[in-house]
């Protein structure tokens, strides 16, 4: 981010690119909570329960939201870039 023209200092989100960097940041750490917990908590219970069937709607809906997270932040990358 030093390096962009966009770039006006730390917490200054005055313009669309620093709104679109500071939602983009902040998806990926929503997406960085989303995998800690299908690590911690989806998987290990897949790996111990025989009804895998009760565990395997969570881990649809955390790969869903993950998938949904990236689209969000490449989308979110390009439109920074293009301003």
């Amino acid at each position: 981010m030093l390096a962009d023209s966009n770039y006006r200092g730390f917490g200054n989100f005055s313009d669309t690119w620093s709104m679109a960097m500071l939602i983009k940041h902040a998806i990926v750490f929503v997406m960085i909570g989303i995998g800690a917990y299908l690590d911690r908590v989806v998987v290990p219970r897949l790996a111990e329960t025989l009804a895998a069937e009760q565990v395997t709607g969570g881990l649809k809906r955390a790969v869903t939201a993950m998938m949904i997270s990236g689209v969000i932040v490449l989308l979110l990358t390009a439109t920074a870039q293009a301003l």
